[in-house]
């Protein structure tokens, strides 16, 4: 979740945030900056991602950043867990 990527949709190119993804997986809503919403089932979503249609902007998830930049921090201040 909250991920960015490219969409390519019917020739379109869009800029998506991953914004949300039903219980059992087989929905996933993916919200332009424009307001513009895409909900795309779990199978098309992969032949999207297949197909080149659907790219990641960023290498590494907004989890994986944030806990690489709150452990940097801890390491480098470790008091902050006696608070």
């Amino acid at each position: 979740m909250g991920s960015w990527f490219t969409l390519d949709h019917n020739n379109q190119i869009t800029q998506v945030q991953f914004a949300w993804r039903s219980e059992r997986k087989h929905l996933n809503l993916f919200a332009a900056s424009s307001g513009k919403s895409y909900l795309i089932q779990g199978g098309r979503l992969a032949a999207y991602l297949q197909a080149g249609l659907l790219l990641p902007q960023e290498e590494e998830t907004l989890t994986v950043r944030a806990t690489r930049d709150a452990l940097s921090k801890i390491e480098a201040n470790p008091e902050r867990l006696m608070h």
